[in-house]
């Protein structure tokens, strides 16, 4: 498959998995990779939200969160997002 169809396809699933379970937190993880290989960097960081929302200490999410936040100029709020994951993930080369 071409590889839009492949975004369009795990778009399709993870939004299916989330609107089943929405608490599950990799699902809306793995939803933000989807837009932001897109380019859709504010749905991004609502997916990673409410990723964020189901498991507070999902550190991958408060790196791309802050990551997204940062490149949508809003660094205030990516802050507290990149001070969660250096205390989850001291030991990270990040």
């Amino acid at each position: 498959l071409a590889p839009e169809l492949r975004l369009d396809a795990a778009e399709e699933m993870y939004r299916l998995a989330t609107a089943i379970e929405p608490a599950h937190a990799l699902a809306w993880y793995n939803l933000a990779d989807v837009f932001e290989e897109r380019g859709a960097l504010r749905s991004a960081a609502d997916a990673l939200a409410r990723a964020l929302e189901a498991d507070p200490q999902f550190a991958d999410a408060h790196f791309n969160r802050a990551s997204c936040l940062m490149r949508l100029g809003r660094s205030a709020e990516a802050r507290p997002h990149w001070q969660a994951y250096l205390k989850l993930d001291a030991a990270s080369v990040w």
